[in-house]
């Protein structure tokens, strides 16, 4: 499927604005879970751009084109795959052993330690 067929299967009246909302989400999302900040939010935007931006711009069912449709559902598949992954780390309990907030303590003692090296 080209650009254009995707344009004009959109629902959206402003698809620009919906693609950078959509990019912004998984980009913070992203962040939250891999820096371990709020890790359950992070899950959230993605699960929740996942859910509802796959079945609506990788409909392979509504494809008569067979390239199209099989490339449609790689793609629908792909997201399946990491909405999965993304509910399994919002199942996963917080405080995460990477999260920030708990490596706060090692960053003070690593800092104590730092000061009493440079005294030395």
């Amino acid at each position: 499927m080209n650009w254009r067929n995707m344009r004009a299967r959109s629902a959206s009246p402003r698809p620009d604005i919906a693609v950078r909302a959509t990019g912004a989400a998984m980009a913070i999302g992203g962040a939250s879970i891999l820096l371990g900040l709020k890790p359950k939010y992070g899950a959230a935007a993605i699960i929740g751009v996942l859910a509802s931006a796959s079945p609506w711009m990788h409909a392979f069912w509504a494809d008569e084109d067979p390239q199209a449709r099989q490339a449609d559902m790689i793609h629908f598949g792909k997201n399946l795959a990491l909405l999965g992954g993304a509910l399994a780390l919002a199942g996963i309990e917080e405080p995460w052993p990477a999260s920030l907030g708990r490596k706060k303590s090692m960053v003070e003692r690593a800092k104590k330690t730092a000061w009493k090296v440079l005294a030395a």
